[in-house]
C-alpha cells in the first residue's frame, strides 16, 4: 500500500538568495522546465507557476519555521509594474553566465518563491505534466 506523502517545503534563507551559485542553479532549473510541450519562457512560467501551487498539497515554511506567505503569482513576479515579465527574461540570462553581484531584496524574493515552486512542482514538473 502506498503510504501518502505531503511535502514540508522550508523557503531558501537571506544567504542563499544572494549566493550567485544558488541564484545560478535557480535559473539553470527555470530554463530546463517544459509547459504545454514547449521551454518554459518569460510568458509561461507565471501559468506554470499557478498551476504548481494549485496542485501542491504541502506545507510551506520560512528558513526560520514561520509560516510562507504563498503570494500572488501576478504581484510576486511583477505583472503589474512589467506585463512582458522582462525581469524573468533577464532572471533566465544567468542560466547562461553566473550573476556577479547580489541580486537587489525584491529579486532575491522572487528568487526565493521561484526555488519554492521547483521543489513543489516535484517529478510532475520535471516530467513535462504540466501541459
Amino acid at each position: 500500500m502506498a503510504k501518502n506523502w505531503t511535502p514540508n517545503l522550508k523557503a531558501a534563507t537571506d544567504e542563499q538568495t544572494c549566493d550567485p551559485h544558488f541564484v545560478y542553479r535557480v535559473s539553470i532549473m527555470l530554463w530546463m522546465l517544459q509547459y504545454e510541450g514547449r521551454p518554459a519562457s518569460r510568458r509561461t512560467i507565471p501559468e506554470l507557476c499557478a498551476d504548481v501551487w494549485r496542485d501542491f498539497d504541502g506545507t510551506l515554511s520560512e528558513a526560520d519555521g514561520s509560516p510562507y506567505k504563498l503570494p500572488e503569482v501576478d504581484t510576486i513576479l511583477g505583472a503589474e509594474n512589467d506585463p512582458d515579465f522582462s525581469w524573468l527574461r533577464d532572471f533566465m540570462r544567468y542560466a547562461l553566465e553566473m550573476p556577479t553581484q547580489t541580486l537587489p531584496k525584491k529579486s532575491r524574493e522572487r528568487v526565493k518563491y521561484l526555488d519554492l515552486m521547483i521543489r513543489a512542482g516535484g517529478p510532475n514538473l520535471w516530467r513535462g505534466r504540466y501541459y
